[in-house]
């Protein structure tokens, strides 16, 4: 099964950890594990995102000549500014 470790084994290894930490205390580090691999699995998700946010939203560009009439527009962001 895992190179090795058959089912009796690893029966045996469930047994012994029973006896050990007790079915609550189990439970709990189940939690612990569960919680742990949604934080590493949003940690990648996060690192796939773009590190400023809406900084590759497009420009939007007034009549007026001057560069303080240009205003980044994020899509997320709903209305006019």
């Amino acid at each position: 099964m895992f190179g090795g470790v058959g089912i009796p084994e690893l029966t045996a290894i469930f047994v012994i950890t029973v006896v050990v930490f007790g079915p609550r205390k189990i439970a709990e580090l189940g939690k612990s594990l569960g919680e742990a691999v949604i934080g590493f699995d949003r940690a990648l998700t996060d690192s796939k995102k773009p590190p400023f946010g809406d900084a590759a939203a497009p420009l939007e560009y007034n009549d007026s000549s001057d560069a303080s009439s240009i205003v980044r527009v994020s899509p997320l962001v709903s209305g006019k500014r």
